[in-house]
């Protein structure tokens, strides 16, 4: 506002000095062509008559009130331009700057395909009604089929139809919590049925991310697992005269066999979730099972092998000779098995095993 005002009266000066220029040149042509010996300042200044005073006045008028239109209007020009050059600066600024943001944000979304063609996990990026926005080269591979190809889907077309409802659910519970966890069949390229694991992501804009591992194989080894399980306990199901219980770090009851049944009273059912000391183990002996059981995890130091006079449901000593073996499975967790023999008409002498040892 000072600025303005300043300009203002710079400028009315300039009509002013402009209209007293206009004042002088009048009287310097009366002076010049008019006068009769008087002084120049007498007739600019003193002796004026009316008319012509009149005239200087009415004319300078004019001057002063067209300089000051045109001042006025030649200040809003300026000022126009002067507001346009500032915009036009600050867009020119803004175009640098979203130049190079694009440029930051072309590099960044490079690096991002990048990092995501490198990741181990198959990626599929959703748009909020679930058709394909893009894909990795890894979901390219599993799905045996180029990025391209894949991008022209939508999610339910990666999944067989017995399982397209799993899959509707899983979406459903993304746009409701915001995240969700499933193992989903999914159907190749050529028409085979393999597995995923699959962890889903919300993003802003209802946009998805889902994050799948082909757990194929992985399902394939525990159900083969599983059946060598289910054989191993079936055999041992068949040997009336070997009874074989398992136990669990904790000495629950993980595996009780049918010779186990008729040698101790105890069925499966009431014996599973059972402590091993709870079962078969007398008193006196309570103390160093439990140490040697605990010693033979921690320390890997295993409970021999030798005679035992246990205990029946009865209350009955039950004399058999033991045999003890550790298994450790693929998650890591380790499982005792006892393998007893009875001695049917054998005097068993007194306990030889040193379960502490």
């Amino acid at each position: 506002m000072k600025e303005t005002a300043f300009v203002k009266r710079q400028y009315i000066s300039k009509v002013l000095l402009f209209c007293f220029l206009v004042w002088i040149l009048d009287s310097l042509m009366d002076y010049v062509f008019f006068s009769n010996n008087e002084r120049f300042l007498d007739i600019a200044f003193l002796q004026v008559p009316y008319i012509e005073l009149y005239h200087r006045i009415i004319f300078v008028i004019l001057i002063f009130i067209y300089g000051i239109v045109h001042g006025n209007n030649l200040f809003r020009h300026k000022q126009k331009n002067s507001e346009l050059q500032k915009l036009n600066d600050e867009l020119l600024l803004k175009k640098k700057q979203l130049i190079k943001t694009n440029d930051e944000l072309s590099y960044m979304n490079h690096r991002f395909i990048k990092y995501l063609d490198n990741s181990p996990y198959g990626i599929i990026v959703l748009h909020s009604d679930n058709r394909v926005f893009e894909v990795n080269l890894e979901m390219s591979r599993l799905m045996n089929c180029k990025k391209d190809e894949l991008e022209q889907l939508s999610f339910e077309d990666f999944i067989p139809d017995f399982a397209r409802k799993i899959a509707a659910n899983l979406l459903d519970e993304v746009d409701r919590e915001g995240k969700a966890f499933a193992d989903i069949p999914y159907v190749t390229k050529y028409k085979k049925i393999r597995f995923w694991k699959v962890k889903a992501v919300k993003l802003d804009g209802g946009k998805k991310v889902v994050f799948v591992t082909d757990i194929t194989q992985r399902l394939e080894d525990d159900k083969n697992i599983k059946e060598s399980e289910n054989r191993f306990h079936a055999i041992l199901n068949d040997i009336e005269n070997v009874a074989v219980q398992g136990y669990d770090k904790e000495r629950n009851v993980i595996y009780w066999n049918r010779a186990s049944e008729l040698l101790y009273g105890y069925t499966e059912k009431e014996a599973k979730g059972k402590k091993l000391e709870d079962l078969i183990i007398p008193d006196e002996m309570r103390d160093g099972v439990i140490a040697g059981v605990e010693n033979w995890h921690e320390n890997n130091e295993p409970i021999p092998h030798g005679k035992l006079t246990l205990k029946g449901k009865n209350g009955k000593p039950v004399r058999v000779y033991s045999n003890h073996v550790m298994i450790k499975k693929l998650n890591g967790k380790k499982e005792m098995f006892c393998i007893d023999i009875e001695l049917q008409g054998h005097k068993v002498e007194k306990e030889t095993i040193d379960l502490k040892r």
